[in-house]
């Protein structure tokens, strides 16, 4: 499922349809199922969606706070999906082995994202704010974005234990763009590519004729383009990642 689909829109309208049926998950609309292999195959849609509508509340939010407090916020989303990973495991640990814990956990994912996306809706008033204005934040890819910062040549430790050149690490060198003030992500989100703040640090993904193209700039001031991406392994070193275009 494509999660970058989900706008303000889209959020609104999963939020008020909660609240007209009384509270109601969506997840009611698997109900009626009369086998377990079943509510779980109708529950993975609804599932993915609404992780998807909680994500884009959570970047809306950070459209709507100063640079002051994204940080801040980022660090409460944080420990609320360590709670909803906790919350829903200790159901699988109730019901397993059971034939439904599967079908539990999928409810127990549904419930926690419709009650933190409402709970967003609320507190930041998404109705009234203008959906083109968003806060200075950019966007992950497909979105292309232009950074300007310092062109810096830097080493980090990668295998085997990415700590310690020094202790026979292997040395990984790259190009990295630093910003002279942090910057803000928050669209097109997924359980890979976090909202993300305050940061001013970006490794740069070239190929060699764009390693050679760049050296002549190092410790200069550059303007680079590309599509952003999150760090996902030990060889990223940087929290957000430039496929740079030119």
């Amino acid at each position: 499922m494509n999660w970058c689909l989900f706008s303000a829109g889209a959020l609104a309208l999963i939020t008020v349809t909660a609240r007209r049926a009384g509270g109601q998950s969506l997840a009611a609309a698997c109900d009626t199922l009369t086998t377990t292999i079943d509510r779980e195959e109708c529950l993975k849609p609804l599932q993915d969606s609404a992780n998807a509508v909680v994500l884009r509340a959570a970047g809306r939010a950070l459209e709507l706070l100063p640079d002051g407090q994204r940080e801040h916020f980022l660090i409460g989303d944080t420990s609320w999906w360590d709670y909803r990973e906790r919350e829903c495991r200790s159901v699988i640990a109730f019901y397993y082995p059971g034939t439904i814990a599967g079908e539990m956990f999928a409810r127990c994912e549904i419930r926690t994202a419709e009650e933190r996306a409402s709970l967003l809706s609320d507190e930041f008033n998404f109705a009234a704010m203008d959906p083109a204005n968003h806060g200075g934040c950019v966007g992950y890819a497909p979105d292309t974005v232009a950074l300007t910062g310092t062109l810096e040549r830097r080493t980090y430790p990668g295998p085997p234990n990415f700590k310690s050149v020094r202790h026979g690490d292997e040395a990984e060198t790259g190009f990295y763009l630093v910003l002279p003030q942090g910057m803000c992500v928050s669209r097109h989100l997924d359980l890979v590519n976090e909202p993300a703040a305050g940061v001013r640090r970006i490794q740069l993904l070239l190929d060699q004729p764009g390693y050679e193209r760049l050296r002549p700039h190092l410790t200069t001031v550059v303007t680079v383009r590309g599509k952003l991406s999150h760090s996902i392994t030990g060889h990223h070193h940087a929290t957000l990642l430039l496929q740079v275009i030119r």
